[in-house]
């Protein structure tokens, strides 16, 4: 929150962050993701590997950042580490 605030986002006016939980429950995923993309959000942070692919089925317009994932590529998540292609994109 401080770099963005260094950047000059402001909670609340400039930024707004939602966030949905599946509290380790792998069924609760798709909903989570679903109930977060009828929210029209700008880009959506994906924490692990199943919830960037719980986004990635719920949208394909939304850019998706993965924030830490598996191997992206063998899951069909990216077509390349350089190239990841379509709307997902982030850290492996």
């Amino acid at each position: 929150m401080d770099g963005l605030a260094q950047l000059g986002y402001v909670p609340g006016k400039t930024l707004a962050i939602e966030c949905r939980a599946a509290e380790q429950s792998y069924d609760r995923l798709m909903p989570a993701a679903e109930e977060l993309v009828r929210t029209r959000p700008d880009v959506i942070a994906a924490l692990s590997h199943p919830t960037a692919r719980a986004a990635r089925l719920v949208t394909d317009s939304i850019p998706i950042v993965m924030i830490a994932s598996g191997d992206p590529v063998a899951s069909g998540l990216v077509k390349s580490l350089a190239h990841p292609g379509g709307n997902v994109t982030g850290l492996s």
